[in-house]
């Protein structure tokens, strides 16, 4: 595999790619053309056969990987979170009689899900964190979607050779 020198302009895509994570924001903020923004920065993140920039993505999975290793940081860390947040269950910050428990009795997987704790003269309130989003994004590292999205790659593809035929 060759490996191309980025210039000046896919250095800020991917300097740029690592702060927001967001392919189109990152290729705008190193002035490509709105239209490649929108149409090949995606490309241009993925491991894919499409990509025409194989290397950018290269890039970036090795500024990542020292992020990672700067930081300590490793994904399953994130996913271990993910995790706690997901599977969190409410009660378990609550004692009998709906008594809120002492924060600092609270074990770690529990305290993870807790996304604060406001006291008024009405009472305490306990907001939790995001359970959806953290079960979405751990569906997504997992692959559980890639399934769904196969199957309906294949339906769409069947049900226009069908169309074809006809």
């Amino acid at each position: 595999m060759v490996k191309k020198q980025l210039n000046n302009q896919e250095q800020i895509f991917v300097d740029e790619y690592l702060v927001s994570l967001n392919p189109e924001k990152a290729a705008l903020a190193a002035k490509y053309a709105a239209t490649t923004a929108r149409t090949k920065a995606y490309q241009w993140v993925s491991n894919s056969e499409q990509n025409p920039k194989p290397y950018i993505y290269q890039a970036i999975q090795k500024k990542m990987a020292a992020q990672s290793e700067k930081t300590g940081i490793k994904a399953e860390r994130v996913v271990e979170e993910l995790a706690r947040i997901g599977f969190a269950n409410i009660r378990d910050v609550f004692a009998p009689g709906n008594k809120i428990r002492d924060v600092s009795m609270l074990p770690p997987e529990v305290t993870a899900a807790v996304e604060s704790v406001t006291t008024s003269k009405t009472g305490t309130k306990v907001t939790m964190q995001n359970k959806l989003k953290a079960l979405e994004n751990l569906g997504k590292h997992l692959g559980i979607y890639n399934v769904d999205n196969e199957q309906k790659k294949t339906n769409l593809a069947d049900f226009l050779r069908g169309y074809k035929d006809e």
